[in-house]
């Protein structure tokens, strides 16, 4: 199963990629990890969007918290997402070709 996630996210990755790279524009590597606040272990399966002035894309982190992205070098709107967690949203600058975040997402208070 974890073989079969990290080809579909290659994937989405490579057609992301080729689809850019044909418009002729320089792309920058977007990176990161995306953890519990409290506890620092990695989350699986949190849902990444990247937004940009024409572009848009999605990812997911694979079990070990981790994501790659290519994307156009501008800033940029991502947001995490997790069920159960608060939604992290940030601006990023990729116009120096490369980032490496860390996001620490914080659980939802439980209702008593």
């Amino acid at each position: 199963m974890r073989t079969l996630v990290v080809w579909a996210f290659c994937f989405g990755v490579m057609l992301h990629h080729s689809a850019t790279a044909q418009s002729g524009r320089d792309l920058g590597w977007l990176q990161g990890k995306v953890v519990d606040k409290e506890t620092g272990e990695p989350l699986f399966f949190v849902h990444i969007d990247l937004v940009g002035v024409k572009d848009t894309c999605s990812t997911q982190t694979d079990f070990d918290g981790l994501f790659v992205v290519r994307f156009p070098q501008e800033l940029i709107s991502l947001k995490a997402d997790l069920d159960g967690y608060l939604t992290y949203r940030n601006q990023v600058d990729l116009t120096k070709g490369m980032v490496d975040l860390e996001i620490r997402l914080e659980r939802m208070q439980q209702k008593p």
